[in-house]
């Protein structure tokens, strides 16, 4: 598996999502993100999906675990260990 790391230079009165903000804005990634959830508050993951809605980026977002609810921005694939893809 190919895998490739980020770079996110913070300042001191930066956060983690004003990083990867930038980030999204200046390289708009054509990969997945994995696990960012986990480090993210639901708001910062709702401003995370605007930003990509208004630059036109498709973000695809691989977890290993359900956070949360829902969002009104998601689509939501489960795929199981047979390989089933699951809807929810």
């Amino acid at each position: 598996m190919l895998q490739e790391s980020i770079y996110c230079k913070l300042s001191p009165n930066s956060t983690f999502a004003d990083a990867m903000v930038e980030n999204i804005r200046k390289n708009k990634p054509d990969k997945g993100l994995v696990n960012i959830k986990q480090y993210l508050t639901e708001n910062e993951i709702s401003e995370l999906y605007k930003l990509a809605m208004y630059s036109k980026i498709q973000l695809v977002l691989i977890e290993f675990n359900m956070y949360g609810k829902k969002s009104e921005y998601e689509d939501i694939y489960i795929i199981d260990k047979d390989s089933c893809i699951i809807t929810y």
